[in-house]
């Protein structure tokens, strides 16, 4: 009986110790890209934040072309969006734009300041076809664009500055 009561105990001995052993999961963001990567975790919990992200919502821009500033017809307000793009990590797309009259894509970049980077792109919006490139530098809830519009013998710079909504 002495050695069945003691052959029990080191069998509960031995699982317990094992389970015990047994290391628990480090739940985190795993995509090495993120902002907020986590090295040590084991299993991703949706929670990673990439560069991108500060430029995601609603906007509200004022936008004047700086070659022809104070005309009546060349400033107004208009709201856009800012959306992920599935091109890359930091692809957003921008809705609404009117420069543009169509999404336009950009990239988002950090070097201790965060730009957006809209690369040249050929774009119709009516009859008219034309170029749109730029950049885009955001502080706190205000991104301020300089774009080029270039469109057959002509290139308007085109100031926009938006808040966020």
């Amino acid at each position: 009986m002495k050695t069945k009561l003691l052959y029990i105990f080191l069998v509960i001995a031995i699982i317990t110790s094992t389970e015990s052993c047994k290391k628990d999961k480090v739940k985190g963001c795993m995509n090495s890209e993120a902002r907020n990567y986590d090295l040590n975790a084991d299993e991703d919990n949706g929670t990673c934040t990439f560069e991108r992200d500060k430029f995601l919502g609603n906007w509200s821009g004022l936008l004047a072309n700086t070659n022809n500033p104070g005309t009546a017809d060349t400033t107004f307000n208009f709201p856009f969006s800012i959306v992920v793009s599935s091109s890359s990590i930091n692809g957003v797309i921008i809705n609404d734009f009117p420069v543009s009259g169509a999404p336009s894509s950009a990239s988002v970049n950090s070097n201790n300041r965060f730009s957006l980077v809209i690369p040249k792109q050929n774009l119709t919006s009516g009859l008219d076809s034309f170029g749109i490139s730029g950049t885009g530098q955001i502080s706190d809830d205000q991104i301020v664009f300089i774009l080029l519009k270039e469109t057959p013998g002509i290139l308007d710079t085109i100031s926009v500055t938006a808040q966020k909504q």
